[in-house]
């Protein structure tokens, strides 16, 4: 069976991601694996200036750590009404690093003209 790494902690994304792997490939086919099923590794910062970027560099460095092929992705809010922002500053939106309730209100305040 191949094994394949999802950069992600997410439980709920790795499981419909198998579900889906299973009905294209049949079931068991691919092995999919998350983060937490690794050795823990350092994430690296998210320095692209797109969500394709970032999730490339989260990608790219899963193999490298693992030596697994690695899928990663990733999103953020994309407001057309404040020219695409917030985008993949989305988490830390706020000053404050996953702070979702903090981003969400700074989004609605400068939405509120």
């Amino acid at each position: 069976m191949n094994k394949v790494l999802l950069a992600t902690r997410n439980r709920k994304k790795l499981v419909e991601l198998q579900r889906i792997l299973d009905g294209a490939l049949g079931a068991h086919r691919i092995a999919l694996l998350g983060l937490d099923d690794v050795e823990e590794y350092p994430e690296l910062p998210e320095t692209g200036l797109t969500f394709g970027e970032n999730a490339l560099i989260k990608a790219r460095e899963g193999f490298r750590r693992t030596g697994l092929p690695t899928i990663a992705d990733d999103s953020g809010l994309a407001v057309d009404a404040m020219g695409g922002m917030p985008g993949v500053f989305s988490a830390r939106w706020s000053g404050r690093h996953g702070d979702d309730q903090a981003n969400l209100q700074l989004l609605l305040d400068q939405l509120a003209d």
